[in-house]
């Protein structure tokens, strides 16, 4: 197969065939790293995240995946890629992934070993930083990787794969770490990827989540979004405003940890829709607010021809003005469920509001708008009290809780304690088994040597 950044490979031959060579090639090129140390696993780590990170990388992705999908904007996708290495490049480094751990346990010795050829699936909603992620987790265990993308997203896929696969050239690591699936990309090619590596990974759509957790191959499949935001009257509302703002609009609603449904305190819930309208958010009437939902759920499903798009693409399709300074639009709700489509996940700039008087009532909301959209995934939360923030906790049936910050800081911060991941799991809640943010831990396997704690005769020379 002969190809460049412009022309993804094609491969016509039967999948069993296609897969086959895939994972050959990915085996040799596993095999020649097996000896490298922490230090040289470190550097290729770097050098991957070097690939993406360099501006005109970046740049050349983020346009390419906007050019093909048409999903999000070119602005947005660049501070992905380039904040994203940047932070998953800071969680890797220095942690060890090779070779003797210690063990917090007396007694046990862990030895880390790789997983093997990892099967990973992307969405086109996130291809470049997806890539990007489980590339540089799985590298960090040693691991092979097979990418298996969207038929939305190939040539931008394999755009981010180039760069990657050149930047390993250049450092004289083998290429075939990271592979392709060539054209076409479909359903068969995809089931005997899943059926033959050592380990599947799936972000991406429910079906394909499904699809991978179903496959009968150790598997860490993600969650679906998106997050539900409480702000209670005692929150810093400006902070508060700004960083709804700010999530709801970034990529036009294509990250999971989009700020999609607010519950705010009858209180302040006036002063905040204030706050957001400042933010150069339009609060949509109820009839505008109809046309929105028809628009984006025509027929109870979205519209995969309106979602990630613009205000102002989503306020034409709906026949309806708003100024062009919008950068996100505001609906109101009480309703939530299958009849009310806008009470979910949109994978839209909107914001989806409700009212609550009190924080009890505002959990009683979030917990039914979780049964209806998925649980497990994300919320975030508004408050000056720990006691409410620690309730939310208990109460929720989510894997993260983001106090005071942004959505996008459960998945990529700078700021917090979580692990720095685009895939993020939903739990048992959520049909995973995956409970945090993925992390090169889940691409390792490890031996445990354990001695017993009294044993006197290990020193013997006898």
């Amino acid at each position: 197969m002969t190809a460049s950044k412009n022309n993804p490979p094609r491969d016509d031959r039967p999948p069993e065939v296609v897969i086959d060579g895939l994972l050959s090639d990915a085996i040799s090129a596993k095999k020649r790293i097996s000896d490298c140390d922490q230090s040289q696993v470190d550097t290729l780590v770097e050098e991957i995240g070097w690939a993406i990170y360099q501006d005109h990388h970046a740049r050349d992705i983020a346009r390419t995946t906007y050019e093909e999908t048409g999903f999000g904007n070119v602005a947005d996708k660049y501070k992905k890629l380039r904040y994203g290495s940047r932070c998953i490049l800071a969680d890797l480094l220095g942690k060890p992934s090779v070779g003797v751990r210690e063990s917090d346990r007396p007694g046990v010795i862990e030895i880390a070993k790789p997983v093997g050829v990892i099967g990973a699936f992307v969405p086109s909603t996130n291809p470049g930083p997806t890539i990007m992620n489980v590339v540089m987790l799985a590298v960090k265990g040693r691991n092979a990787v097979i990418i298996s993308v969207s038929p939305h997203c190939i040539q931008s896929a394999y755009c981010t794969i180039e760069y990657i696969r050149d930047q390993l050239d250049k450092v004289g690591a083998p290429r075939d770490l990271v592979t392709f699936v060539p054209r076409p990309a479909n359903r068969d090619r995809a089931n005997e990827l899943m059926q033959r590596a050592d380990m599947v990974q799936v972000t991406g759509s429910s079906s394909n989540v499904e699809a991978g957790q179903q496959s009968g191959t150790p598997n860490y499949c993600v969650g679906q979004g998106n997050l539900v935001v409480i702000v209670d009257e005692t929150a810093n509302l400006k902070r508060a405003g700004r960083q709804i703002a700010t999530g709801t609009a970034f990529d036009y609603g294509t990250p999971c940890v989009s700020e999609s449904v607010l519950v705010a305190h009858t209180d302040i819930y006036s002063p905040l829709l204030n706050l957001l309208k400042a933010e150069n958010g339009y609060h949509c009437s109820v009839d505008e607010t109809t046309a929105i939902e028809q628009t984006l759920f025509p027929d109870g499903s979205l519209d995969r021809s309106v979602i990630a798009r613009p205000p102002s693409v989503i306020a034409d399709h709906a026949a309806i003005d708003i100024p062009d300074t919008t950068e996100f639009l505001i609906v109101e709700q009480t309703e939530i469920g299958k009849n009310y489509p806008l009470s979910g996940e949109k994978i839209a700039p909107i914001i989806t509001v409700y009212q609550a008087n009190t924080f009890q009532k505002a959990l009683k909301i979030t917990k039914e708008i979780l049964d209806y959209e998925g649980t497990g995934h994300s919320c975030t939360v508004h408050t000056r009290s720990h006691e409410r923030a620690f309730a939310m906790g208990h109460e929720i049936n989510v894997c993260r809780i983001g106090v005071n910050q942004q959505g996008f800081a459960v998945g990529m911060s700078a700021d917090n304690g979580l692990t720095d991941a685009y895939s993020l799991g939903a739990g048992t809640w959520g049909g995973n088994q995956l409970d945090r943010n993925l992390s090169f831990e889940d691409f390792l396997c490890t031996t445990q040597v354990t001695y017993p704690l009294d044993d006197s005769d290990l020193d013997s020379e006898n």
